[in-house]
């Protein structure tokens, strides 16, 4: 297989990249209802070991600022908490927004020939707290997302890219 060359970009390269990640959450938000958290979120995904596997049927590789050592994910955007009222707490978690995906150089600073994709995304998740006091609470969610984010690499072809995480685990503090 050779690699890539501005010419062959008509044609549709399919790739999967596998590997290990960590993922993150920042968000704020105010109950609605006693069971109903309205908010915004930054929620994130860093992938931190991969192997890129190129389909049969692609006429050659991905270019090299497509498979990076270390990329990452962001959703931006309001999210729902549903409390579904047992205890521990048990919620259901919905978000909707704004995703883009980053190339991030190992041991680098950002520059002008990193990659960036932008588009739309969604998370799942699933979580329980129990209380530590009055203010605080520890838990455990566990998480899925998918985005779709289009982009354009070092030679100006465009890329279109359908992302999925498989099942995050993320320890949680909320205050209230």
């Amino acid at each position: 297989m050779k690699t890539a060359d501005p010419a062959d970009y008509g044609g549709r390269i399919l790739a999967q990249t596998i590997g290990i990640s960590g993922a993150g959450e920042l968000s704020f938000g105010g109950g609605l209802t006693p069971c109903v958290v309205l908010g915004g979120g930054l929620f994130t995904t860093n992938l931190l070991a991969s192997t890129v596997r190129v389909d049969t049927g692609s006429p050659i590789e991905p270019p090299p600022e497509l498979d990076p050592p270390l990329r990452a994910t962001a959703l931006l955007g309001p999210f729902v908490n549903w409390y579904v009222g047992s205890e521990p707490d048990v919620y259901l978690q919905a978000a909707l927004g704004v995703a883009s995906i980053a190339r991030t150089p190992v041991g680098g600073a950002a520059s002008d020939s990193d990659y960036r994709a932008f588009g739309a995304g969604v998370l799942l998740g699933v979580g329980a707290e129990w209380p530590l006091g009055r203010d605080f609470s520890v838990g455990i969610t566990g998480r899925i997302s998918a985005l779709v984010a289009r982009g354009r690499d070092d030679t100006d072809a465009s890329w279109l890219h359908v992302v999925t995480s498989a099942p995050a685990v993320l320890a949680t503090l909320t205050y209230y």
